[in-house]
């Protein structure tokens, strides 16, 4: 059961670019194994440009859940995305449940919990996902490197 607040799979093509989820994205049966994600389920292509702001939650046996992406495949790219919706599940992450690959830019996420459910593979930097306390998420300065001109959701702190 793969469950996104935009796609369950993808796997081919150009990817996943320029969109946000702002609902709420639930797997509710008890006795499966499932997946739930903010912006797509298994990620082997790439997610650029992307946001969650809706709450994430797996009920399930073995939930996996993710901000952006329940599982980043080794080839699938994560680039200008955050996520500061809450994520809840078995194996949570605020940037992904699983995180196979090493082909991560400018993620950031607004938690006190992991960036990834699962350890990172060999090779991720920690600093590729970047954890922003709640009360600087409404300040763009807190996001760094995050491009604005193509990914949106927050206004400047007056």
């Amino acid at each position: 059961h793969e469950v996104g607040g935009i796609a369950g799979q993808s796997r081919s093509g150009d990817g996943i670019r320029y969109c946000y989820n702002s609902g709420q994205v639930v797997i509710s049966h008890y006795n499966i194994q499932g997946y739930a994600w903010g912006i797509v389920g298994f990620n082997y292509t790439m997610v650029q440009d992307c946001y969650n702001t809706g709450t994430v939650s797996g009920k399930g046996f073995m939930s996996t859940t993710g901000g952006i992406a329940g599982v980043c495949h080794s080839s699938g790219d994560m680039e200008n995305c955050y996520n500061a919706g809450t994520i809840y599940g078995s194996v949570p992450g605020a940037c992904a449940g699983y995180m196979w690959s090493k082909k991560v830019h400018d993620l950031y996420y607004v938690s006190n919990g992991p960036a990834y459910g699962q350890p990172a593979g060999d090779g991720l930097e920690a600093e590729q996902a970047l954890a922003v306390p709640a009360n600087q998420a409404c300040d763009q300065a807190s996001f760094a490197t995050l491009n604005f001109d193509t990914v949106g959701g927050l206004e400047a702190a007056p």
